[in-house]
């Protein structure tokens, strides 16, 4: 299981360097799915869709770490 985060880990290195100073890392491990810098943006907006995804992702990421 710890091969797929490292498998991202190195995708995502190679974004890091592909974006070069553009790039800002907040150290986060998957990036914000909606794509604002801001939750206050994101979060009237798209709360029900978000909501129901990050569910989905929890329990996926429960059945593969849990």
């Amino acid at each position: 299981m710890g091969w797929m985060l490292r498998e991202h880990r190195v995708r995502q290195a190679e974004e890091r360097l592909a974006a070069g100073p553009l790039r800002r890392d907040h150290g986060l491990v998957f990036a914000l799915l909606a794509g604002h810098n801001q939750t206050a943006t994101t979060e009237p907006v798209y709360r029900h869709q978000i909501v129901p995804a990050l569910t989905r992702g929890a329990e996926v990421m429960d059945q593969i770490f849990g």
